[in-house]
């Protein structure tokens, strides 16, 4: 009977137990990077606070930076004439100001909050 119980724990054991601690694989998915010169930075006074930035080649577009929701790492400069790189959402969002009591967003939306940004 004790030699049962062992075999039947040892079974268990051999058979389940290192399938319970075989680490899945992970699957990260990267966030969509941005680089280059900033050439406009304007402030965005209602709804997301922040900076809407407009970034050179060679892989610009517009960004919006948020205090709240973006990382700024060295230099700390976000103003026109540096150097920027970084990663963003992906998701667009809209620049909003206000104008006639009211906010509204002019101009195209940014192609993503800044999650991540160094300056130099």
């Amino acid at each position: 009977m004790k030699r049962k119980i062992i075999i039947i724990i040892f079974l268990i054991t051999t058979l389940i137990g290192p399938s319970v601690f075989v680490a899945k694989e992970a699957n990260a998915q990267s966030l969509p990077s941005f680089g280059g010169v900033m050439t406009i930075v304007k402030a965005c006074t209602c709804g997301t606070l922040g900076l809407l930035i407009s970034v050179s080649p060679p892989s610009g577009g517009l960004y919006l930076y948020s205090p709240k929701f973006s990382r700024l790492f060295m230099n700390y400069r976000i103003w026109t004439g540096s150097w920027v790189l970084g990663l963003h959402t992906g998701a667009p969002v809209g620049c909003a100001n206000v104008h006639d009591g009211y906010c509204t967003v002019q101009g195209p939306p940014a192609q993503g909050i800044i999650t991540m940004v160094g300056t130099s």
